[in-house]
């Protein structure tokens, strides 16, 4: 029997049992004092100060936008090392100085990376931060300009490439000549080793597809580097953890050649010895036992090993959060851990309540891997081993007396959202209260990783402390807990002319259409999408997506790589979707390259680990650099597809997307696209959701749609 998809996608439920204390996941000891990440930021502010400043000042002066490109590097700075602003007013007058800045002929690489910074990180704003760091770009090859500078110009474009689902090949073997010219740069010390070695970590995580060769020459120019001893082994030590992996390669453990095994355990062997030296030498500093952690992980040496080189990290920096989430992924199931011993060493993260540090937001951090690994967030916060946890995670933040208010804004956010997701409505209020109108940036980021979105927040928090009264109250709770025949006897009770708003009487709409649905589609023809103002029953990875009128849904683009919507409808082997589709684009979107918008079925989560997108089968328009439009049958990758039809746009286009089997077709203003075999996309699962997909939608493009109905294929 075909059953409602809330039920089917919660089909990884985690059942965790209550046993012994796991060996390695005893309480952190809390150093009484000691440098805390703010001290780490400090010095490389002082070191930017020393070292990057007097090389732009040089291109400054004598221009008439020199106080202009100061002002926005120092703020820039502020932000990269010190964090959020301390006002709102604050983060609005550095926003508009950064575009105040490229609007004038400033093409200092510093000051352009910095108003890059400022514009993306505050504003989410890619087309003005792209402006910025395209004219940074334009000079990384000038070997007069300090090495880090050109490698973070670099390591930038990189993760706006990442975060777009682009490759970025090229910038491999480029970007490693760039770090062994940083490494050798004596502008790291004296007594700026220690930035030199975090930002190498930084850096070397960033690129991939190295060779023997590039990982022999970064040895010896390490080796040969003017910088001390325990710098030279920090940074020995981590360029022979990716060494290892490198040979190692990223096929499952079946699949590594005898050979490959030999050299991954060679490298990580002389890893070790490095990173051991390292500690030894300063065993003050965090990073070398931070790193340690993976070289354990790798080497299958147990919990207990992993706790050891944790609890040296954190000894010497308290809040060092690479050796919290390298504890966290070293724990996960894949690597020979397990669901409960993460989620038992979040619940040990919380019970610092060193709330004047991150440190208790790891265990946020530790409940979202999992979440995300499973597609169920409310099933992992709820669960008996961290439920109260999560409430007395939710009141430490909304208690704590946080005096920089761009961090308080983000610890009522998540307040709200972690409260919610272990079921304390009330708790979850107060905090949307105290959050404002809008979640930070940071915080609807999280909750789209998680699946969801504000107004899906909003709506179920409200309804679930009561707020339309017992009766929806009621409703809310027996969806969320997936009790179909309790919440349809509850729906029958609530008539529409008994609710207290529209918004309440569109809620209940809501669950009626998605519960009613499923029996619907069996009896035949053609149903509407249940879209309906809240957009309170679907799963939401972000992006803007609205309901602008009846039953018209909307997107407004950001940019990201994947921004999906996806409807509780259940497909299997027979289905179709149609509608109506509009375009506002703009200027700029003529000439951004490789967008693409359509309906996903099948689809389902991307889990955590390396990048991934969703599963689904896609019917896309695909928008091309030269303004072309193409009709697309993909799977979970965008350039990988079998046939397609160029079309014209309209200002109303209709789609049909039709799958049938292992076939499926898209048709785009009556040009169709033949039924495409879908077995080479390589779907997770035979069955998944009903859903829109944008990739890559320029900010600023809307997207409308119209008339969506579903049926069940014959």
């Amino acid at each position: 029997m075909r059953q409602t998809a809330f039920i089917t996608l919660g089909c990884i439920l985690l059942s965790l049992p209550c046993r012994a204390e796991l060996p390695g996941t005893g309480p952190i000891a809390i150093p009484e004092s000691g440098p805390l990440e703010k001290d780490h930021q400090a010095l490389r502010m002082r070191w930017a100060q020393k070292h990057l400043l007097p090389a732009a000042e040089p291109h400054w002066r004598g221009q008439a936008w020199a106080e202009q490109a100061r002002d926005v590097t120092l703020k820039g700075l502020q932000l990269w090392f010190g964090g959020p602003f301390e006002s709102a007013s604050g983060e609005a007058k550095t926003l508009e100085a950064a575009k105040a800045l490229l609007r004038t002929e400033c093409s200092e690489p510093l000051a352009c990376l910095m108003a890059h910074k400022i514009l993306w990180q505050l504003g989410q704003d890619w087309w003005g931060g792209n402006r910025g760091l395209g004219r940074a770009f334009k000079v990384i090859d000038d070997t007069a300009l300090p090495g880090a500078l050109r490698v973070w110009i670099v390591d930038e474009q990189i993760d706006r490439l990442k975060s777009l689902n682009w490759r970025y090949d090229n910038f491999h073997r480029e970007q490693a000549e760039r770090i062994a010219q940083a490494v050798s740069d004596a502008g790291y010390g004296p007594g700026f080793e220690p930035v030199l070695v975090r930002d190498f970590l930084d850096w070397m995580e960033n690129i991939r597809e190295l060779d023997e060769q590039v990982f022999q020459k970064l040895e010896k120019v390490i080796a040969d580097c003017p910088h001390d001893e325990w710098t030279r082994a920090c940074l020995l030590g981590d360029l022979h953890v990716h060494w290892a992996w490198f040979i190692r390669g990223g096929s499952w453990a079946r699949d590594v050649k005898d050979e490959a095994w030999k050299g991954f355990a060679e490298h990580l062997a002389t890893a070790a010895s490095h990173l051991g030296k390292a500690h030894k030498l300063h065993p003050e500093r965090p990073e070398a036992a931070a790193r340690m952690i993976q070289v354990v992980m790798g080497t299958n040496g147990g919990t207990e090993k992993l706790r050891a080189w944790f609890d040296r990290a954190v000894a010497a920096q308290f809040d060092y959060r690479n050796a919290y989430s390298g504890l966290v992924h070293a724990c996960t199931e894949r690597w020979g851990g397990s669901d409960e011993l993460v989620l038992t060493l979040g619940r040990r993260f919380a019970e610092t309540r060193r709330y004047d540090t991150d440190v208790p937001e790891q265990f946020f951090q530790a409940c979202k891997q999992i979440a995300m690994e499973h597609g169920n967030a409310r099933k992992v916060f709820s669960n008996p081993l961290v439920k109260e946890t999560s409430s007395a995670f939710a009141r430490g933040l909304l208690d704590h007396q946080e005096t920089n208010p761009a961090r308080a804004r983000r610890s009522q956010g998540l307040a709200a959202v972690t409260a919610w997701l272990a079921g304390d409505d009330a708790l979850a209020s107060r905090a949307l209260k105290s959050a404002g109108r809008n979640l930070v940036t940071s915080v609807a980021r999280d909750l789209g990783d998680l699946l969801h979105h504000q107004g899906t927040l909003r709506t179920s928090v409200f309804a679930g402390n009561g707020g339309w009264g017992e009766g929806v109250q009621r409703l809310e709770h027996q969806y969320r807990q997936h009790d179909v025949a309790a919440a349809q006897q509850t729906l029958a009770g609530l008539a529409p002319e008994s609710l207290p708003t529209d918004n309440a009487r569109s809620y209940v709409a809501e669950i009626r259409a998605v519960l009613e649905l499923p029996e619907r589609l069996k009896d035949g023809g053609w149903h509407p999408l249940p879209v309906f103002q809240g957009l309170s029953t679907c799963l939401c990875s972000g992006g803007n997506w609205r309901v602008t009128a009846s039953g018209e849904l909307s997107l407004t683009g950001r940019d990201a790589a994947f921004l999906d919507l996806a409807f509780p409808i259940l497909v299997d082997e027979a289905f179709e979707i149609r509608g109506e589709v509009s375009y506002d684009l703009i200027p700029e979107a003529q000439w951004f390259a490789h967008w693409s918008f359509g309906p996903s079925l099948r689809w389902l989560p991307a889990r955590q680990g390396a990048f991934q997108p969703p599963h689904a089968v896609r019917g896309l328009t695909y928008h091309s650099r030269k303004g072309s439009v193409e009709a697309r049958v993909t799977g979970v990758w965008n350039n990988k597809f079998q046939d397609g039809r160029e079309v014209s746009l309209k200002p109303v286009n209709t789609f049909l997307a039709g799958l049938r089997g292992d076939q499926m077709g898209f048709t785009f203003n009556e040009a169709a696209v033949p039924p495409q075999d879908i077995k080479p996309f390589g779907l997770r699962h035979s069955k998944g959701l009903v859903a829109f997909t944008g990739m890559n939608v320029p900010a600023g493009v809307k997207i409308r749609l119209n008339k969506l109905e579903v049926r069940l294929a014959r």
